[in-house]
């Protein structure tokens, strides 16, 4: 169950209690004595958001941020469950956080435990209001109430982190930047289209709106490529990964189209930069997406190499913010060097066979035969089809098939008592050695602890009698201890077959045990039908009219509806005589035998065949489905 919370108010709750190692208050004042007594800002990030991971008592917990240029990345994770799995179950509510900057809380119930967890999102904005990153946590909640309450607080809490540390610039601030963003005066456009080559083009799209966002200071940058004159969304400034599904990136990739569409710059702010009114038209679906996130300014250009749009790349920053004459010229004269990086790697990325196509396909286009070159081609064609049509060449045909058994095996009650347990159903598949029922056992423990202790007492009876050499009391007392010694020993058989084990591996036929839970057995009822894996085949089912083709010791391959990529290899061992009317239709049965039976082979399932019959001329393989049909319709006159 997910639920979407988006709070108006943005005030904390300072009296309400969460559970960890620190309460709301405590916490608050961690993070201000961080700001005050650590030396960079990466480290007062870090440190303040493992003092709010422990305010939650959170499993996970994680901040991104881009303070001019430094980036700041750190997560939080402790308990069993590994990172990978909380960053995936926090990726959708981050990047929708990211793409609409708004509040996101999803509310999660864990079917098999019933744990409630709610995973929270809220983007991150210095005091003047820019938006700089996202922040996200994972926090126990019992239902969607508690979870918009922590959403609150978790939101004043990263509203103090960055107020505190927005303005507390170090050294080793600077430091970190002039490592991240290079010398002063130095251009990231510049420097991609001046470095080195990639062979992955999603890398480079992840290159390159990391480092365009930190230059230009945007909310997000989002780079796609065209394929076949459709747009695939690659990558997303501050993202790891891409869900293309999601509402965010389908609105991204239908701007991303609109733009490859109008095949010019798409500029949509309040107050545009440029006097070009094709930067304006055509962008219904650049307004829905600054709608969507909060009337942001949005940039869209697509990028060209020799006259063709191979890519695009969309920018959004805040509204206070919007994109000047310089900053447009300067992506636009960086357009063609960066389309050709494009080119390059997906060349790069191609597999020969593809290339070689696509270098065929090109030559095609390219070449226009002449009339001599396309007369030597037609007649080659014209030569391989006839020869095709000549010769013979393997052949096979799909027929439905079924898993059957040969031999069914029976299991009945041991004795006459009450059934405690059935642990399987029909269709299941039944390792050797499993459980398959058991008695109730719980009479009979009873009786037995009374029979040992009457046995104990006759024997000490009996051995009392023979020393006072009373042997016609020894002898009665001789009888009883025998008996009760029977007893015991049936008793004791009893318990040993009170738990039904499966003697091989093999699937439940029939079995209505669990509707039986509780109820008397009589002695020897049948209760479970088994068909063990040793006794399973293949059930043909071949068309009336296809019965001559098959034979016995024909070989072939099966694959069954649950699994139909997985092919078995199979061999024809008799084939009937006599056809069978099944729904209307005559049908020639014909058993088939492999060793290759699993659990994903059980028995009734059905799929389909793929029996060799040997070599036929092309013509007839071609030609064989009109043939037999008009032949099917002829014997039916």
């Amino acid at each position: 169950m997910q639920t979407e919370l988006n709070p108006t108010t943005r005030t904390p709750i300072f009296n309400v209690p969460v559970v960890g190692g620190l309460d709301f208050q405590q916490c608050s004042e961690a993070i201000q004595s961080i700001a005050s007594n650590t030396a960079d800002r990466k480290s007062r990030f870090s440190e303040g958001i493992e003092s709010i991971a422990k305010c939650f008592g959170a499993p996970y917990a994680m901040i991104r941020a881009d303070f001019d240029g430094l980036r700041i990345e750190h997560e939080h994770c402790c308990g069993d469950v590994p990172a990978e799995t909380w960053q995936q179950l926090c990726s959708v509510p981050i990047l929708e956080c990211m793409s609409t900057q708004a509040n996101q809380a999803s509310f999660f119930v864990e079917r098999t435990t019933g744990t409630k967890t709610a995973v929270i999102a809220v983007p991150t904005s210095l005091a003047t209001g820019g938006p700089i990153g996202v922040a996200s946590v994972v926090v126990p909640a019992e239902d969607a109430t508690a979870a918009k309450r922590a959403l609150e607080q978790f939101q004043s809490l990263i509203l103090e982190l960055t107020a505190q540390n927005s303005t507390r610039a170090t050294a080793s601030d600077e430091a970190q930047v002039f490592e991240a963003k290079g010398p002063k005066g130095s251009n990231f456009s510049t420097t991609f289209c001046s470095g080195r080559i990639w062979d992955n083009p999603t890398e480079l799209a992840f290159h390159f709106v990391n480092g365009l966002c930190n230059q230009l200071h945007c909310i997000d940058v989002s780079f796609g490529i065209v394929q076949k004159k459709q747009v695939q969304l690659l990558a997303i400034s501050g993202s790891e990964s891409v869900y293309r599904r999601s509402p965010g990136c389908l609105a991204i990739e239908q701007a991303m189209t609109e733009a490859v569409d109008a095949e010019h710059t798409i500029v949509l702010q309040q107050d545009g930069p440029s006097e070009d009114p094709t930067q304006h038209l055509n962008c219904a679906l650049h307004q829905a997406l600054r709608v969507e996130s909060g009337n942001n300014s949005c940039f869209s250009m697509p990028l060209s190499h020799n006259g063709q749009v191979v890519a695009v790349c969309t920018l959004r920053r805040e509204e206070n913010r919007p994109f000047n004459r310089d900053e447009i010229a300067m992506l636009e004269s960086c357009n063609e060097r960066i389309a050709e990086y494009v080119v390059v790697a997906s060349r790069l990325n191609q597999s020969f066979v593809s290339r070689f196509c696509e270098q065929l396909s090109n030559a095609a286009k390219h070449q226009a035969f002449s009339g001599t070159g396309r007369r030597i081609l037609v007649l080659a064609v014209a030569a391989i089809f006839i020869t095709y049509l000549v010769l013979p060449w393997p052949h096979s045909l799909s027929i439905p098939c079924t898993l059957v058994s040969s031999q069914q095996r029976v299991y009945s009650a041991p004795f006459a008592g009450k059934l405690k347990k059935s642990y399987f159903r029909s269709g299941e598949w039944v390792s050797q050695g499993a459980v398959l029922f058991e008695l109730d056992t719980e009479e009979l423990v009873n009786q037995k602890g009374k029979l040992e202790s009457e046995w104990k007492s006759r024997n000490q009876a009996m051995i009392r009698f023979l020393q006072a050499s009373d042997t016609a009391k020894a002898g009665e007392e001789k009888s009883n201890v025998a008996a009760i010694s029977n007893e015991l020993a049936m008793i004791n058989s009893k318990l040993e077959n009170a738990i039904v084990l499966a003697q091989e591996s093999g699937t439940v036929i029939q079995s209505e045990l669990h509707q039986r839970e509780g109820e008397m057995l009589s002695l020897g009822e049948p209760l479970l039908n088994f068909a063990p894996s040793r006794t399973h085949q293949v059930e043909l089912r071949i068309p009336d009219h296809l019965g001559m083709e098959f034979r016995a010791g024909q070989q072939g391959r099966f694959a069954t509806s649950a699994e139909p990529d997985q092919w078995r290899d199979i061999i024809v061992e008799r084939v009937e005589m006599a056809s069978t009317a099944m729904n209307g239709e005559n049908f020639i049965k014909a058993i088939a035998t492999t060793p290759q039976f699993d659990e994903a082979t059980r028995f009734g399932l059905s799929g389909f065949a793929r029996i060799s019959v040997g070599n036929q001329p092309g013509w007839w393989i071609l030609l064989q489905h009109p043939i037999r049909y008009v032949q099917r319709k002829v014997s039916q006159l």
